[in-house]
């Protein structure tokens, strides 16, 4: 019996995020050739606290969390910009509606960006798991 390598590839992932003041948009890019958003860390509009660069937090009084929608819109992109007001994000109204009614809000996204495998950067491996497990 012969036993196929598994293919392994290592890929570089960094975190980058963005701050903006509600009605400003907000810009992620994932910097270098080909990266491209992953996965999204956190994302909130309304009164969240932290900075890039640090961490972030919810305010569970006056926070929207949107982190599916910032998913779903960005991500595998280079990057991609949005804007929340009042009681909408993405051009679609927040399921909750004004997360903190007559207070100024602001949004903070933190994501993950991946870099694409680089051709002839895998290594190969021959992982033999007996008779029992490989079904045989």
């Amino acid at each position: 019996e012969t036993l196929q390598p598994v293919n392994i590839t290592a890929h570089t992932v960094n975190t980058t995020c963005a701050v903006g003041s509600e009605s400003e948009q907000v810009q992620l890019s994932c910097p270098g050739d080909g990266n491209t958003i992953a996965s999204v860390n956190f994302a909130a509009y309304g009164t969240p606290s932290g900075s890039c660069g640090g961490a972030f937090s919810h305010d569970t009084k006056c926070d929207a969390d949107i982190s599916a929608s910032v998913e779903s819109l960005c991500k595998g992109q280079q990057s991609c910009s949005f804007d929340c007001h009042d009681d909408t994000c993405f051009d679609q109204k927040l399921p909750g509606g004004d997360p903190c009614y007559l207070v100024a809000k602001h949004v903070a996204v933190s994501v993950e960006c991946a870099q694409p495998p680089v051709a002839g950067n895998a290594s190969s491996y021959v992982v033999d798991f007996g008779r029992n497990l490989a079904g045989v």
